[in-house]
């Protein structure tokens, strides 16, 4: 996989272009987004000790085995407790949130909502729209839905 620049660009849950609701967190589009050079943000549910994909709900099975290959380029969204539950004793880059402007990963970085910034200290931005927002020097990367638009 191919290194981009210094600042992780991360295609929020596998787009590069805008959002595409029927290809989200599927393995395969995930994989076009990592294979392109991005890092990606997944949706991970844990049903009875099974793992899924999905934003609003557990849409597509997985499993532990794809998630670790592909640890180093993943950000993991814990939709459930379950999901923390089954993989607090990984390696992976995960976190939790509940309507929080602000969250941090298990592995300490710091990831903001749109519209949340921080003036000193590093962290990973999201924005959403189509637009390439101003991004502050201290920004480690930026999740969106747009990352190809923006650096091709």
């Amino acid at each position: 996989m191919a290194e981009r620049s210094e600042l992780r660009h991360i295609a929020h849950r596998g787009n590069l272009r805008g959002p595409i609701p029927s290809r989200e967190n599927r393995q395969d589009y995930i994989d076009q987004a990592l294979e392109r050079g991005f890092e990606a943000e997944v949706d991970v549910w844990a049903i009875n000790e099974n793992l899924w994909l999905g934003h609003d709900s557990p849409q597509y099975e997985t499993n532990l085995n794809w998630l670790e290959e592909r640890s180093s380029h993943l950000w993991v969204h814990c939709k459930n407790l379950g999901a923390v539950d089954y993989l607090a004793s990984t390696e992976l880059n995960w976190f939790f949130h509940n309507q929080d402007d602000l969250t941090i990963t298990n592995k300490g970085f710091l990831w903001c909502f749109p519209g949340m910034t921080l003036l000193s200290t590093e962290f990973v931005m999201l924005s959403f729209g189509h637009e390439k927002p101003p991004i502050p020097s201290n920004a480690i990367g930026i999740c969106s839905d747009y990352p190809a638009s923006w650096i091709d």
